[in-house]
């Protein structure tokens, strides 16, 4: 095995990364359309993702979301996208994955699912970093739909996620975010291991 390739291609990813979004001449054709192929619309309509995602971006299929991650880099596009997914670093989808041995958030006793819904606006062990982004975004910090589609929520619910540590990321304004979970110690490992989520699973 060439070892020397696989460095440079972890380097080259890591430098992917920290860069901005692709500039929208880069995007496949069908991308740049607007507004989109009416094909491309029924396909995503007929998608078991459809129901899910429609209730966080009405407009989709469109490019407001393109509009949305335009001003972050790639490691904030990737936790947006996590999010509007589900396919998070949270127990409801590591769970479903085989990377977890329970959907239950850790923080609840085991009674309720780790959903983004639960991380983001009701686990009490988030209690302070919820008031700290409802005193930003007032009531609209309860709405989930606010939260990941509108860009005035999006540095306060950045700075939300890097203060809860559930990902390993750096504050909003250092344009450093990724999806990377702490995995619960055990006897036989140290604490400081991290396990990366395949969100495209």
């Amino acid at each position: 095995m060439n070892f020397l390739l696989n460095e440079r291609a972890d380097k080259l990813a890591k430098a992917a990364a920290l860069g901005p979004s692709s500039p929208q001449n880069h995007l496949p054709k069908f991308l740049q359309t607007k507004p989109l192929p009416h094909s491309i619309t029924r396909r995503w309509k007929a998608s078991p993702r459809f129901s899910l995602i429609r209730t966080i971006d009405k407009s989709l299929p469109s490019n407001k979301f393109l509009k949305l991650i335009d001003p972050l880099d790639r490691r904030q596009s990737a936790i947006l996208t996590q999010l509007h997914t589900s396919h998070a670093p949270l127990n409801h989808h590591l769970f479903r994955i085989q990377h977890s041995k329970s959907p239950s958030c850790p923080h609840c006793q085991g009674l309720t699912i780790e959903t983004v819904t639960h991380y983001l606006l009701q686990c009490p062990h988030y209690q302070h970093e919820c008031h700290i982004l409802r005193c930003k975004l007032k009531c609209k910090a309860d709405s989930l739909l606010f939260l990941l589609s509108n860009p005035l929520a999006t540095k306060p619910l950045l700075n939300f996620i890097h203060t809860t540590k559930l990902f390993k990321t750096q504050p909003c304004h250092t344009h450093h975010l990724i999806g990377i979970r702490p995995i619960q110690p055990t006897p036989s490992q140290p604490t400081h291991h991290l396990r990366l989520t395949n969100i495209l699973h």
